[in-house]
Parts: C-alpha cells; sequence; structure tokens
C-alpha cells in the first residue's frame, strides 16, 4: 500500500484541510515519482520547494484556525510546526548541498513527518474546531488570533 496515497484515515473532518492535505500527498508522490525516473535536479528542487511552500502555507492556515477559535493547544500545535519547518530546511539543503544524497528513502521520511503530524498533531486540533461551541464561545472575546 502506498502510504503517501490518500486515504480515509487521513480524512480529519474539516474539508479546507482535508484538502490542503490530500495535496501536499499528490506533490510528495510527485517528487518521488521525479526522483525514481531520474529527472534533472532542477525539476526536483523546483518539486521540493513547491512542498516547502505549501506546507509553510497549510501551517499558517492552520494558525489562523487555531487562533481565532482560540484552540488551548495553539502553542505547542505552533511549536510542532516550527519543528517540522526546521526539519524540512534541513532537507532542502542537504539536497541544495549534494542532489544525488537526496533519495527515495529521504522523501519516503518526508512523507512520514507529514502524516505522523497530519494523524497525531491536526486530529485533535480539527476535534477541536469541530466542537459545535468551539466558535461560538470566542465571539466578542479576545483570542490568540487577536494577540498574534
Amino acid at each position: 500500500m502506498d502510504h503517501l496515497a490518500w486515504q480515509d484515515q487521513y480524512a480529519l473532518g474539516h474539508g479546507e484541510i482535508d484538502q490542503q492535505h490530500r495535496a501536499l500527498l499528490s506533490l510528495l508522490r510527485h517528487l518521488r515519482q521525479a526522483i525514481a525516473t531520474s529527472v534533472d535536479s532542477t525539476t526536483i528542487e523546483n518539486s521540493l520547494q513547491e512542498i516547502v511552500n505549501e506546507t509553510l502555507n497549510h501551517f499558517r492556515d492552520e494558525e489562523k484556525l487555531m487562533g481565532g477559535s482560540n484552540y488551548p493547544g495553539y502553542l505547542g500545535h505552533r511549536a510542532a510546526h516550527q519543528n517540522l519547518e526546521a526539519a524540512m530546511g534541513k532537507l532542502v539543503a542537504t539536497f541544495e548541498a549534494d542532489p544525488a544524497s537526496f533519495t527515495l528513502e529521504t522523501v519516503a521520511a518526508l512523507g512520514e513527518l507529514i502524516l505522523h503530524h497530519i494523524c497525531e498533531e491536526d486530529q485533535p486540533m480539527v476535534q477541536f474546531l469541530n466542537a459545535p461551541d468551539a466558535t461560538a464561545a470566542t465571539e466578542g472575546k479576545l483570542t490568540a488570533a487577536s494577540l498574534f
């Protein structure tokens, strides 16, 4: 089974977040295919940079949602984003230093990091966001979103 193919178990029940997760997995599969078919390093670099950009945009969207709903796990989740961003930065630096060292195993490891984040970090956040009183409880109140 291809763990980078979208599976029902990855669905969190939030349309926007689930769509962004699907897109990230699709980009990872595209990068994996590029490496497997030995395309030029510029194409691989562009694919890798697209994954980084989409991940950063996705994280900003999640942080807006968390802040706007006053999610109690906001700071921990944001720290998880920062850790994943740092890991991705190291992968980009590794690629830039030696493109040949960026292998299918590297893509699999990146995929595992992202899937772990989806299944372990995002799941409780989305459960909170989907709770009926999550947004109603913050209307007119100071929230994390208004602080950042």
